[in-house]
Formats: C-alpha cells, structure tokens, sequence
C-alpha cells in the first residue's frame, strides 16, 4: 500500500511571555484543555521545559514538545515548539509552532488537519489573552 505524507503546519505569535505558554503546553490537563481530550492517549516524547536555544533565529529560548497520536484513527506525529521573541522596548512575544506530520495512508480525513489546528491555536490564543489578564507584565 502507498502511504502518502501530509504535512500540517501553523504558527501563531501571542502577546504574552513564553513561560506562561509553556505552562499551558507542558501540563498535560492544560494542553487538554486547548488541543483536545485526543491529546491524553498521546505517547510523548520526553519534553524539554529546561531547554533553551536560539530556535535558529538567535533572539530567544525555544522550548519542544512532541507525541504521536491517532486522534481520527490515523496516527501522525506533533511538533509544538515555543519560542520567545526578543524586541527591545517591546512586551513579551511569544510564537507557537505546530507541525504535524501523517504518514500513514491519507483519505478525507487529512485535508481538515489545518483546519482543527487553526482552531486549536485560536483557543489557545484566547487561553493567553486571559491568563495575560491575570498575571503581570513581564519585562
């Protein structure tokens, strides 16, 4: 059987510090809440909070987490990276990167991948805008 490879990928930059995204990534009933409760069966890579890096970009710390899933019966593999952005003078910047890869055989289903992750990250998003209302500024 042919197995072709879909590739999803979708960013959103959120105007709020890096730290309070990751903990909204790295707490598994936190990622739940915003991902969806597919996210619980996952197997995860070992997540790296600690890990920082310029992301290739050389202006802040990146952090990873990744898992394998099946959340419609076909498995694919997620990439969520958080990465700080650094603009003098400016507030907190942080962009979220997800890239999930399908590589098993694709039918229908595959084509609202980008769809669901754009709505995954708009409740993230709103997650943030709230939690930014809640804690201070970070400069």
């Amino acid at each position: 059987m042919e197995t072709d490879e879909a590739e999803v990928v979708r960013e959103i930059e959120l105007d709020i510090d890096a730290d309070v995204v990751w903990e909204l990534v790295a707490d598994p009933d936190e990622l739940a809440g915003w991902v969806g409760d597919e996210v619980r069966t996952a197997r995860f890579d070992t997540p790296r909070p600690d890990a920082r890096g310029d992301g290739g970009s050389g202006d802040g710390a990146s952090r990873r987490l990744g898992w394998t899933w099946a959340p419609d019966g076909v498995e694919s593999i997620v990439e969520l990276t958080v990465h700080e952005l650094i603009t003098p003078g400016a507030g907190a910047r942080t962009v979220v990167r997800v890239v999930e890869r399908v590589t098993e055989p694709v039918g229908a289903s595959g084509a609202t991948g980008g769809d669901r992750w754009e709505a995954r990250l708009f409740h993230l998003d709103l997650l943030c805008a709230l939690a930014a209302s809640l804690v201070p500024a970070r400069r």
